[in-house]
Order: structure tokens, then sequence, then C-alpha cells
């Protein structure tokens, strides 16, 4: 019987041994948890900034992108030939007689190479607001 006893002591103290160890183990996850969601908040802070910055960074791409002249194109010489052109109506009048109405156009043909070759280069300059 009192071999009994003492394994029923061991057994306990066994017992609350690992109850303070377990609860031990709890309080440290616990612990470590609430660091975790404690540092969360500077993160989303950092991050709210690096987003308004980024933010910051299109904006002022696009309004330098904007000051400039826009997109440009190069184009070639362009043959510019004005003409007139005559449009002539003929009518019977009253009296059985052919009238003609001639009415004057003027319009001009633009022309371009079909082909074109471009050596040359272009300076950039600084602009300041």
């Amino acid at each position: 019987m009192v071999r009994a006893g003492v394994l029923w002591a061991i057994h306990a103290n066994t017992s609350v041994a690992e109850q303070k160890l377990q609860n031990t183990l709890i309080a440290r996850v616990a612990t470590i948890l609430f660091l975790i969601l404690l540092l969360l908040i500077p993160l989303g802070m950092i991050q709210g900034i690096v987003s308004d910055r980024q933010q910051l960074q299109t904006q002022v791409e696009t309004t330098i992108a904007n000051s400039f002249a826009g997109t440009q194109r190069v184009i070639g010489p362009v043959l510019v030939i004005p003409y007139v052109e005559r449009e002539t109506q003929v009518t019977v009048n009253d009296k059985g007689r052919e009238v003609k109405h001639v009415k004057e156009h003027s319009r001009q043909i633009f022309m371009v190479p079909e082909l074109l070759r471009y050596d040359g280069s272009a300076d950039i300059e600084s602009k300041q607001k």
C-alpha cells in the first residue's frame, strides 16, 4: 500500500510538472503571437507610406511627361502642289439657250517620298520648373 501511495505521489508530481511546463509553453506561444500582432501595426504604417510615395512618383512622372511636347513624329519633306479644279455645268435658260456655269475650287495635292532616310541627332535640354 505504501508503494501505491509513493507511485501516486510521483505520478501526481509528474503531472504537476507537466502541467507547469504546458502552461509555460502556452504562455510563451501567446506572448509570441501577441508580439507578432503588435509588430503588424508599424508594418502597416510603413506599407501605407510606401504606397503613398509610389502614387506620388507616378504623379511626378506624369507631370514631367506632360510638360514636354508629348509624342513627336518625324515626317519628311512634303511637296504641296496647289491646283484649281473647274466644274462646268451647262443649263438651258428660258429662251432655249445653253448657259455655262463654271465653278472653281482651290485644291492641294500632298506628295511624300516613298523612301526617306534621316541622319541626324537631337539635342536634349533640361527644363526648369
